[in-house]
């Protein structure tokens, strides 16, 4: 995607793609994103998981039937306590991936610009930032998310 390329829905009026809208379904893609096998405890490593319940915005937790330790999708990754919506987190990224400057993007976001450039940093030095752009671009292929030039 190049730097003159901008998600539909970009600008004022326009429906934004579903993956930068709605909780659930940027928790259902960072669930494919995370358990890419099967969902295994994060303490003991045992495959007898089951699920626990569902909160606000799609966040799932999770009981191993081993040890008993309750756990989330986001436990043990940079998006663990994080207190912007995923959604939101899934459009920051691809702003930040199409050139857009973080003083900008804090702003088009509604976000603190304090907020913005400690999340900047966690998703440019983290895996996670390749994998989000890459799941978006095959999101974008998919055509759940469209491009058009400026």
């Amino acid at each position: 995607m190049g730097e003159n390329e901008v998600i539909s829905g970009d600008r004022k009026g326009g429906a934004k793609p579903k993956a930068f809208s709605d909780d659930e379904h940027a928790w259902h893609l960072f669930r494919t994103l995370r358990w890419k096998d099967d969902i295994c405890c994060l303490y003991c490593e045992c495959d007898q998981v089951k699920r626990h319940s569902k909160r606000g915005g799609g966040i799932q937790y999770y009981r191993c039937k081993a040890c008993g330790k309750n756990f989330t999708d986001a436990t043990g990754t940079i998006f663990h306590r994080l207190r912007i919506p995923l959604s939101k987190v899934f459009y920051f990224a691809h702003l930040l991936n199409v050139g857009t400057p973080v003083n900008r993007i804090h702003k088009r976001l509604g976000i603190a610009k304090s907020a913005a450039f400690r999340l900047a940093k966690k998703l440019r030095t983290s895996s996670w930032y390749d994998e989000i752009t890459t799941l978006l671009e095959r999101e974008k292929a998919t055509g759940n998310i469209t491009a058009r030039q400026r």
